[in-house]
């Protein structure tokens, strides 16, 4: 929730006694969904000190050494 209140309590408050009629006031934005990328991102420097993807998740062949 963007107030920071668990859903849950939230559903509560408004009276929402289902999830699904809970879910169908629920909507969600393109805005919501850059900042959930953007915390997500925060999350990974924090732990790793990296962004996504800089790195290739698969070996390149042409950057393979031959034996």
């Amino acid at each position: 929730m963007k107030a920071g209140i668990p859903e849950r309590v939230a559903m509560q408050m408004s009276g929402h006694k289902t999830r699904s009629v809970f879910d169908h006031y629920h909507i969600v934005s393109g805005r919501d969904l850059q900042e959930a990328a953007q915390r997500l991102e925060n999350v990974f420097l924090a732990a790793n000190g990296d962004h996504f993807g800089d790195h290739p998740t698969t070996l390149d062949e042409s950057s393979s050494v031959s034996h």
